[in-house]
């Protein structure tokens, strides 16, 4: 894929933003004040103690950690590694910026990592559940967001015992002129820059989106004929709590068409009920179409029914941000063992 500075940019805001119908990445709090705040209210609901919100960032800190130390700013180092490949002309500098460039706007799934090695794709399966009238009857496997993205861009593999075929699910689906037009775009919502942009949008709605539940519940508690002070009072107190957790571990998932109409934007027109996980600063690494997801229902499941879920997980901009390193590290020569500068310089000592 040729690089443009301009084009994915361009592109890498726009299917950002394209979840939240272009809504600012900094919200001013008032634009939040009229949402319907039982609409988009986080999956698992209720205030969230002090000691559960340090525990989760700390887990959430320690993994991010465990990813970054072996090798930090590990890009920066296999640069400075290839430095004397530059200098006698069997690396070339600007073809390595280039590369670099299509790296971090391209999915990132390394075979056979090092544990300490992110990937920009949530492996996690999907599910399609099969029930009627006499209940559930079985569940079907699918891909995760890494087997489905791949599918898209590259076919569906069948094999027939004396060959595989090949079927080109995207252009099928769109047509040949579509398909190749979409493509690039699928890439990038599987790749590390739509993480870091995916992530600091997450972070910075988060905790407006919690603000408004707390004050809504606060409002609710003290309307009425019976105000309860109290309950107004416990709220009041947890505000701090909440806030922090939304900032630093997510606000959770989020209804999309819900939480476009309630902030004012017209939703797209579409029958599947899309989701979006808003991570925090230390949610786990990944892309955007990670923190997408969507559940639908296919016939009538008085008789018979399939739905298919898809999940979303929560992405932050931090630990997005480091396997962006190490991806762009890769593309230029790293092997993903250890520190280049630490490799660069035991094999320098060990020649003299």
């Amino acid at each position: 894929m040729e690089f443009a500075a301009r084009r994915w940019v361009t592109a890498g805001f726009a299917l950002t933003l394209a979840g939240a119908g272009a809504i600012p990445l900094v919200a001013p709090p008032q634009d939040l004040a009229d949402v319907q705040t039982r609409a988009v209210q986080l999956t698992a609901s209720g205030d969230v103690p002090w000691d559960q919100v340090l525990q989760t960032a700390l887990t959430n800190a320690t993994d991010i950690d465990d990813h970054f130390s072996p090798a930090p700013l590990v890009d920066l180092q296999q640069f400075a590694a290839n430095g004397l490949d530059y200098l006698d002309g069997t690396r070339n500098f600007g073809s390595d910026l280039t590369t670099a460039a299509n790296a971090a706007i391209n999915p990132f799934t390394p075979a056979d990592a090092e544990p300490y090695i992110y990937s920009s794709l949530d492996t996690t399966p999907s599910q399609i559940s099969i029930d009627s009238l006499l209940g559930h009857l079985f569940d079907i496997d699918l891909p995760g967001k890494a087997g489905l993205l791949d599918i898209l861009t590259n076919g569906l593999n069948i094999d027939l015992g004396i060959t595989t075929v090949n079927i080109p699910v995207l252009p099928l689906l769109l047509g040949d002129t579509t398909a190749s037009e979409v493509e690039p775009y699928l890439d990038f919502s599987g790749s590390p820059l739509s993480g870091i942009l995916w992530g600091g949008f997450g972070t910075t709605l988060s905790p407006f989106l919690q603000f408004n539940d707390d004050a809504a519940g606060i409002s609710e508690a003290l309307s009425g004929a019976d105000p309860d002070y109290t309950t107004a009072f416990d709220d009041l107190l947890n505000v701090p709590a909440n806030l922090t957790n939304a900032f630093l571990n997510g606000y959770g998932d989020v209804n999309l068409d819900t939480l476009l109409s309630d902030l004012g934007v017209t939703p797209p027109a579409t029958d599947i009920a899309l989701d979006v996980d808003l991570g925090g600063l230390l949610s786990p690494a990944g892309s955007l179409i990670n923190g997408i997801g969507f559940t639908d229902t296919l016939g009538d499941c008085s008789i018979v029914c399939a739905t298919l879920d898809v999940p979303t997980t929560a992405v932050g901009p931090l630990a997005s941000l480091f396997e962006m390193d190490q991806a762009v590290a890769e593309s230029i020569g790293w092997d993903g063992v250890g520190s280049p500068l630490t490799t660069l310089f035991t094999e320098l000592t060990g020649s003299f």
